[in-house]
């Protein structure tokens, strides 16, 4: 069973909250953003040179648009929008009083995932709406495409 995480107030053990409080208790001078930016492509080119393919899902509150700051990290970290090439028309994933206006919320794949039969799907239904302005997003990508773990 869930459990959330206990607030001392509305906010407080949000992950943006819990690393703001870990940066300033180290006194890091790096502002939160970078930081995220900077542990994220390091677990990237950390999996990449094990062997492994990568796949980055969420809320990047960014759209698709071309010059935004998620397609423009993505293709700097040589990744690809898997709901973009399997919703080439585009997709709507963030809704605004209900209504879906934009897409804030992406599934980036390595190139040799992205080039294969991906099936991507966005879930609207009633309980979602209830507790998210966010709809849930997947991807999948068939079996023979994941690589082998060896030791």
């Amino acid at each position: 069973m869930y459990q959330p995480i206990l607030q001392k107030k509305p906010g407080s053990s949000t992950i943006q909250a819990r690393l703001q409080r870990y940066l300033h208790t180290t006194r890091s001078p790096v502002p939160l953003k970078e930081y995220v930016n900077e542990v994220v492509n390091r677990w990237i080119h950390s999996s990449r040179l094990q062997g492994y393919s990568t796949i980055v899902g969420g809320d990047f509150n960014s759209d698709v648009l071309p010059t935004s700051k998620a397609t423009l990290w993505a293709a700097d970290q040589q990744l690809f929008n898997a709901l973009h090439s399997t919703m080439p028309a585009g997709y709507l994933t963030h809704r605004l009083a209900g209504v879906p206006t934009s897409s804030l919320d992406h599934i980036y794949v390595d190139s040799q995932l992205a080039s294969r039969d991906l099936v991507g799907a966005i879930f609207r239904c009633p309980q979602v709406t209830a507790v998210s302005d966010h709809d849930p997003v997947a991807v999948a990508i068939p079996w023979d495409m994941v690589l082998p773990y060896s030791n």
